[in-house]
């Protein structure tokens, strides 16, 4: 935009740097994870895990790590293991039990885990299913 009047570049000036500003804090404000639906929620946690953009879940509450991740995806949530798969609408599909156990079985490579010691606090990462099987998972 060329303007000819002092007055009139110094207000483009501005509202281009004020643009510019708005732009940077968009892109750097991420979602909260508990309002990703549940279909979209297990890239979001890999591509945060794996950027260092999540805090650490290790020592803390159930209530504390729903939180920041939102519900697992398993109905048995006061167990000690709590799930997110990547493809949750094909697992929905198949019509299998959302209990942690056959999630794991069932999805092998294709979720996350979380584990809780007997204090109810959280005892792991965010691991693949794939590196590291839950406990009497099999």
């Amino acid at each position: 935009m060329r303007c000819s009047k002092p007055g009139h570049r110094a207000l483009v000036a501005i509202v281009s740097v004020a643009v510019g500003a708005t732009s940077l804090l968009l892109i750097g404000r991420q979602k909260p994870l508990p309002e990703i639906p549940q279909s979209e929620r297990f890239s979001a946690m890999i591509n945060r895990r794996d950027t260092g953009a999540m805090p650490s879940l290790k020592g803390k509450t159930k209530n504390e790590i729903r939180g920041i991740l939102g519900d697992p995806q398993n109905e048995d949530v006061e167990r000690e293991v709590w799930i997110w798969l990547n493809d949750w609408e094909g697992y929905k599909t198949r019509g299998l039990a959302r209990d942690w156990k056959t999630m794991a079985t069932h999805s092998h490579a294709d979720g996350l885990w979380i584990g809780f010691g007997s204090d109810g606090r959280a005892s792991t990462f965010l691991y693949s299913l794939s590196a590291a099987q839950p406990p009497n998972a099999h």
